[in-house]
């Protein structure tokens, strides 16, 4: 893949490369948040009873729509993170893979559900995506360890020290709203990218890359938030990340990742997934009809805010 970095920004614990990258823009679609705020696409509860690890999503519009790996689905019967990337058809309706990030309610609060305005961290996103490959092979399909799952929730809550009475990732999100929304004004979106490559403490973390800009400009302050609910609780790194380290890292793990062997399953919705590991990180590929749709690396093990790791560290 053809990358060509356009920005490095830092801000205490965090740090962004934005990059732009050839063959963009090759299949129009939208993404889920715009299509539900157009009141074209719902997602609800599969039944009246529900199932944890199912939604269903009818999309009344007449283009592709677009859900990430780690997008957060708030509401019904209880808040949902997506287990892998998803292109839904127009005019389709499909059931979705997704796990629990609310272990302590089942009861509906609204009909449907929204989006959140944030991605799971990286490190929760990371552990899913490899559980998920791991059933892939299995031919288990899209799932993942509910139970580590929400073990590390309760890390997040821990290490925020945010209490929520149902077991809510949201309610840690709400908690430290404005810590994570002040990190947006370090990190607005590049007009000419359409991927980013996020450092937590000087380690790269993960790296997502959308085949349109626009869909790009729309993740960004969600992607910013779920990283810095990663970051914010650790402790800075004795040396302040440099822009040709991160470049070079970056690209570097990239090179690899695309060098690396693949497993090809089919969509949720609609195209291909290719699943692969390199250098610490395990990868996806979304594609549809030639297009890739979305590219996202994620470390192994990355930077976990709980788990004996709860220092809190003053971040400028």
């Amino acid at each position: 893949m053809e990358a060509k970095v356009t920005s490095f920004r830092t801000k205490g614990n965090l740090g962004v490369v934005q990059l732009t990258t050839a063959g963009q823009g090759h299949l129009e679609h939208i993404t889920a948040a715009r299509a539900m705020r157009e009141g074209r696409l719902a997602i609800k509860e599969v039944s009246e009873a529900g199932s944890v690890h199912t939604l269903l999503v009818v999309n009344d519009a007449g283009t592709f729509v677009f859900l990430a790996d780690g997008d957060i689905l708030a509401g019904a019967k209880q808040t949902r993170v997506v287990n892998t990337s998803i292109l839904l058809a127009p005019l389709s309706t499909t059931p979705i893979p997704v796990s629990c990030v609310e272990q302590g309610r089942w009861r509906f609060t609204s009909p449907g559900l929204s989006s959140a305005d944030f991605t799971a961290p990286s490190a929760l996103r990371a552990a899913k995506a490899e559980q998920v490959r791991v059933n892939l092979r299995a031919q288990a399909g899209h799932q993942a360890d509910q139970g580590d799952i929400w073990a590390r929730v309760g890390d997040y809550q821990e290490a925020h020290g945010v209490r929520s009475a149902t077991g809510s990732l949201a309610d840690v999100f709400d908690g430290r709203k404005e810590t994570f929304d002040a990190f947006l004004e370090s990190f607005t979106p590049d007009p000419a990218a359409n991927g980013m490559g996020v450092y937590i403490g000087g380690t790269l973390a993960c790296i997502d890359i959308f085949n349109s800009r626009e869909v790009y400009r729309e993740y960004v302050p969600k992607l910013v938030r779920g990283a810095a609910m990663e970051a914010w609780p650790l402790p800075l790194p004795a040396k302040p990340l440099s822009e040709a380290e991160a470049r070079f890292t970056l690209l570097d793990a990239m090179d690899h990742l695309q060098a690396a062997e693949r497993e090809t399953f089919a969509g949720v919705g609609v195209g291909e997934e290719d699943r692969f590991e390199a250098g610490g990180m395990t990868g996806s590929t979304l594609r549809h009809l030639g297009a890739l749709i979305h590219w996202s690396a994620l470390r192994h093990q990355g930077p976990v805010c709980g788990r004996g790791s709860h220092r809190r560290p003053a971040q400028g």
